[in-house]
């Protein structure tokens, strides 16, 4: 029987699969959705979320206080973001497996 709590070969716990998140502050070109993207032969690489986000906007510098009192306005509008999640079709097969391509990755990282 495999490690219930990080999936097995075996197949007693749920499959692992690699991926990363890339989010971008602009609305990027195709629809939220699924994508499989395939490799040679047509064979499934990965498959890439796409999703748009919305967040508040956020100045870099600080803007200068009046010395008069406003009344408040609405808030901000929320600037369009997008996230982009490319994850490997093929499972990783074990927690094993699933820990060497992470630390692997974050290796390519730093």
């Amino acid at each position: 029987m495999g490690d219930r709590a990080g999936g097995s070969a075996s197949g007693s716990g749920p499959p692992l699969f690699g991926f990363v998140q890339f989010e971008f502050p602009f609305r990027i070109g195709p629809a939220d959705g699924r994508y499989v993207l395939r490799g040679h032969a047509g064979v499934a690489a990965h498959v890439l979320v796409l999703a748009t986000l919305g967040s508040a906007e956020r100045r870099l510098l600080p803007r200068r206080r009046r010395s008069r009192t406003v009344a408040p306005g609405p808030g901000p509008e929320p600037v369009p973001t997008s996230r982009a999640t490319p994850i490997g079709a093929v499972p990783l097969g074990s927690a094993a497996a699933a820990g060497a391509w992470r630390s692997g990755a974050e290796a390519e990282v730093q």
